[in-house]
């Protein structure tokens, strides 16, 4: 160390100083660069910039460099491709998730799919879009992320998922470069001209329905031809895309069959989110499983943020348990001890309904079948909304606190693990 600083002290004297190539010699150990250059950092990389060296689309970078884009500055820089751990080819890096392209795009709208259809990351052209995971275009969602779970599924009812709207401008969905070094061409997927994102709906505003056809070739493409519309292939078979919504006439929704186990067709009732759909068929953008009308969804992201916790759940036939492919739904994050009448920001339960805690708090409702007072019950369905069924057969009111119990009891919170809605703590009254 002490020669390293004479070393320093001798340039300094002698009146030299090191070498700065914009883009390529990294910052200090304080994130620090010499006057006129920048520093600009993303994790564990950092590099000194000068502050001219702006890049954009229309003014790429020399080859070699992939334009950095940190999310947060509508200036970007250009980067040397080893700094960034990018292939040769890479000319757009995204700092927030570390992804190199070959083309820009918007940083904001990377999503990681890792599925059969994407199993890298995508990326969208404009800000505000995002990708089809399942397709092969960009799409503007309706509303605000997927994970696994479970959520039993009825079939029989219908809704689609809505997510798309006329007017949209086509956009271009880029396969994940990575950051390996063997030089794989990433795919670059581009929709049709005349479509917005691919979906199978038109870019004019006086036209917001699925483009109409007769055979496959009038479709883009990956697509298909269901019900004499032009729809991306249900993963699960059958006539129809619950998620976006096509192949269903108008006053119809897309959902599971439980006599096809495909997707059908079925009249719409225009029943709401979270409505009780025994005895009806959800909107658009809905589907009924265990009895409410849930949102469809892609990822957890997807899903509204209630008390902290976003769930996009994996559904499944109610046949055999088995998973019903590309369909998942929002969990309904309820209040147990008050279903009905939650307490802020949780989601009502429809009447007849009880809600369930969990060990990562996404709470949902189901329905129940009370048994007469006295009964020995043997699920959380034979109690009453706000109780649940101990291993003893016993009912038990769900509690927040001793608020919630009668006199002579208090709120219980001894389960292992803890029980929670959302990021509240739930226990029982005893």
């Amino acid at each position: 160390m002490k020669s390293n600083r004479a070393l320093v002290l001798l340039l300094l004297l002698t009146g030299c100083s090191p070498k700065y190539t914009s883009g390529k010699t990294q910052c200090s150990d304080k994130y620090e660069c010499p006057s006129g250059y920048l520093c600009v950092s993303s994790g564990t990389t950092s590099v000194c910039v000068t502050k001219d060296s702006d890049c954009s689309a229309a003014k790429p970078c020399a080859s070699g460099s992939s334009c950095w884009d940190d999310g947060s500055s509508s200036t970007h820089y250009c980067v040397d491709n080893a700094i960034t751990q990018c292939s040769s080819t890479s000319t757009y890096y995204c700092a927030q998730t570390e992804t190199c392209w070959l083309s820009a795009g918007a940083c904001s709208t990377v999503t990681y799919c890792g599925n059969a259809q994407h199993p890298g990351s995508v990326i969208c052209a404009t800000a505000g879009y995002l990708p089809d995971c399942n397709g092969d275009s960009c799409f503007l969602p309706d509303a605000g992320a997927p994970s696994p779970g479970k959520d039993a599924g009825t079939g029989g009812s219908g809704g689609d998922a809505g997510r798309d709207s006329a007017s949209v401008t086509p956009e271009v969905a880029v396969a994940d470069v990575g950051r390996d070094s063997a030089g794989v061409t990433p795919d670059v997927l581009a929709a049709d001209a005349s479509r917005d994102s691919g979906l199978g709906r038109d870019s004019l505003s006086s036209g917001d329905g699925p483009i109409a056809c007769t055979t496959a070739a009038t479709c883009g493409p990956r697509q298909q031809c269901l019900s004499s519309q032009c729809c991306t292939p249900p993963a699960a078979g059958g006539v129809c895309s619950p998620n976006p919504a096509c192949g269903c006439p108008s006053g119809q929704v897309c959902y599971p069959s439980t006599t096809s186990h495909a997707m059908a067709c079925f009249t719409s009732n225009y029943l709401t989110e979270g409505a009780d759909c025994t005895n009806g068929n959800c909107q658009a953008g809905l589907g009924c499983f265990g009895s409410i009308c849930k949102r469809y969804c892609l990822a957890d992201t997807d899903c509204p943020m209630v008390a902290g916790v976003q769930k996009c759940l994996q559904t499944t036939w109610s046949s055999d348990s088995t998973d019903i492919a590309g369909i998942m739904v929002c969990q309904r994050v309820c209040d147990p001890a008050h279903p009905q009448n939650p307490i802020a920001p949780f989601l009502a339960c429809p009447a007849g309904f009880g809600c369930s805690s969990s060990t990562t708090g996404a709470s949902g409702c189901y329905k129940t079948a009370p048994l007469p007072a006295g009964s020995t019950c043997a699920t959380d369905d034979d109690c009453s909304p706000g109780y649940y069924c101990t291993t003893s057969g016993a009912c038990l009111k769900y509690c927040l606190s001793s608020a919630d119990c009668t006199t002579g009891t208090t709120c219980q919170f001894t389960w292992s693990p803890p029980e929670y809605a959302g990021s509240t703590m739930v226990g029982y009254c005893k």
